[in-house]
């Protein structure tokens, strides 16, 4: 209860500005989406078992209604077969005498009146056949017959004068009768009068069926259940999809709506039957349940939608309530005007971000002044030591000899020309090539000094020349191995100093490696020299090259670069210098 009144208490603070009327937005924003989508996946499947159900009550009246009137149309085609294969009948269409007198009329025209009588009777459909002649230009029927001339006026005769089609279905007017007439080859034409109000009274006998309109090839209605539409075109009542031509190619068409549907089929005998049904009432009372379930399942999924989405809306803002209770202060929270939650939060975030950094500006401003005095001084140790021997050579040599040569101006020159490169270099990293020079300069004096008890081997691989280099970091392990190294060589012997440098590059380090045959050291003094080198104190006294020169290099490239030294009593001293191999820009 203590946790939900501070949860409540927040939120009232910000009202609808709150985080968490944006959760509860956001996620039942995403609980509708996904009940939208879940409404429309259970709509598509309304709709299809709907669309089934129809297809399949459509498909059955259908083929209830198409079976009737095919087979209406079959019994009308078994007068065109017996006229085409009965030889009394054949005997009247071939003849070109008129038969008139009683025996001819009872030996010849009796036995077809007969047969065409006692058809008619057996149909449920047809109530009238004409056969007519155009030999003999006579008319026999089972209701009137007569010369030829007498039914020139009847409809379908003066159609077939027209048009001159072997076979046409032909509607009475508003009358439910239809003709079906056909050509008997050459000879003459049979009608046959269909009583289509009889028909439709046998196919609306499903009850489902509402209308019925059977077209012709040229999409007009011969006949319709409401004879309003006989005669007129279909596509007046009917969509483009519903025609002779698209039946004919195979194509189906069905349409459906909430009062029913309406099918359409292609007959073999050359027409197309059109119906309009009405959905059965347990088809409706089917559909209308399942209607009814979706909408009530969609209603329990938007409830517990609405309720998971509160829960997890109040689990997250949980979160915001106690982050926030770092930052508010313990009094006056009325006093706290912002946005919301997430805003205040961000501030006092950013304000301490802030203050941190301005923290390691302050602190990297105070490093890099320190690195600044310690490069400095180490410099300033440096140069003034040296001067100092070289200045003592100096006057060795005056006071010793003066001769011809005059080696006491040589050494001055020298030096002249290495405190030039000295001082004239401000930068902290020059090329490697100048840094030898100055070493060369250097090792030149030392060479004046001793009088050729040294000899210096140079081993610098191309792809190193490339590179840049700290300042002043070779001349001062070159002194230490020739003032310390050598200290003890008999000038008078056969001992010679002898150093090695080799400076490569590998990957992406630069090292340099100066190796010398001196007396080396033991490992005591060694460990002393390490020692002072990792201290990280300014060097005083001897071997101060080699410390300065460590705390120069790790302090312009860090720790993880400097001086190492390996010594072994009597064989020699090897320093190797690692640094990174900076190029030239």
């Amino acid at each position: 209860m203590k946790r939900m009144a501070k949860i409540w208490a927040l939120v009232k603070k910000y009202r609808m500005q709150s985080v968490f009327f944006s959760y509860l937005k956001m996620l039942g924003g995403a609980a509708l989406v996904i009940i939208v989508l879940y409404s429309i996946v259970l709509y598509g499947y309304y709709q299809k078992s709907q669309k089934e159900n129809m297809t399949a009550f459509s498909q059955e009246i259908l083929t209830t209604a198409s079976a009737t009137m095919d087979g209406m149309f079959n019994e009308a085609f078994r007068y065109y077969t017996y006229a085409l294969s009965n030889q009394y009948a054949q005997m009247f269409l071939q003849s070109s005498q008129q038969y008139l007198s009683g025996d001819q009329y009872r030996t010849k025209i009796r036995p077809i009146l007969n047969s065409l009588t006692e058809l008619v009777s057996y149909s449920d459909y047809i109530s009238g056949v004409w056969l007519c002649s155009f030999n003999n230009e006579y008319v026999l029927s089972t209701i009137s017959g007569g010369k030829l001339e007498n039914f020139e006026q009847t409809l379908w005769m003066r159609h077939f004068r027209e048009t001159g089609e072997e076979y046409f279905v032909l509607s009475a007017g508003t009358q439910q009768e239809l003709f079906v007439c056909r050509l008997l080859q050459s000879d003459g034409l049979i009608t046959v009068q269909v009583n289509a109000d009889k028909l439709w009274k046998n196919i609306q006998s499903g009850e489902y069926v509402k209308q019925l309109i059977i077209s012709d090839s040229q999409d007009h209605i011969i006949f319709s259940s409401e004879p309003d539409l006989t005669g007129q075109a279909l596509k007046l009542f009917f969509p483009a999809e519903l025609s002779y031509e698209k039946l004919r190619n195979g194509e189906e068409f069905s349409e459906t709506d909430k009062h029913g549907v309406t099918v359409a089929t292609w007959s073999e005998y050359d027409l197309v039957y059109t119906m309009q049904a009405d959905f059965p009432y347990a088809l409706e009372d089917n559909m209308s349940s399942l209607r009814n379930f979706f909408i009530g399942i969609s209603l329990i999924i938007l409830l517990m939608a609405g309720i998971l989405s509160l829960t997890v809306a109040m689990r997250i803002y949980r979160s915001i309530v106690n982050v926030s209770s770092f930052f508010y202060p313990s009094q006056n929270t009325s006093e706290i005007q912002k946005s919301n939650e997430i805003s205040y939060i961000s501030e006092n975030i950013l304000n301490l971000f802030q203050k941190q950094k301005q923290a390691e500006k302050e602190l990297e401003q105070r490093r890099r002044m320190l690195d600044k005095a310690n490069s400095i001084a180490l410099q300033a140790q440096i140069s003034p030591h040296f001067i100092s021997n070289t200045l003592q050579a100096i006057a060795a040599c005056i006071a010793a000899e003066v001769r011809e040569d005059n080696e006491a101006v040589q050494l001055v020159l020298l030096l002249g020309e290495l405190l030039r490169i000295t001082f004239d270099t401000k930068d902290n990293i020059i090329p490697l090539d100048l840094e030898i020079e100055h070493a060369k300069k250097y090792l030149e004096i030392q060479e004046l000094k001793y009088g050729g008890l040294h000899t210096v081997l140079w081993q610098v691989e191309e792809n190193a020349r490339k590179c840049q280099t700290l300042k002043l970091v070779l001349q001062p392990i070159l002194e230490n191995a020739i003032e310390h190294g050598f200290d003890s060589c008999d000038p008078d012997g056969d001992v010679f100093c002898r150093i090695c440098v080799h400076i490569y590059q590998k990957g992406h380090k630069l090292f340099f490696e100066i190796s010398d045959n001196g007396k080396g050291m033991t490992p005591e003094q060694l460990n002393r020299i390490r020692a002072k080198m990792n201290s990280g104190t300014i060097a005083e006294g001897s071997h101060i090259g080699l410390s300065n020169v460590n705390q120069r290099i790790r302090l312009a490239f860090g720790n993880a670069y400097g001086v190492h030294i390996e010594s072994v009593l009597g064989i020699g001293t090897t320093v190797v210098m690692e640094m990174p191999a900076v190029e030239k820009v």
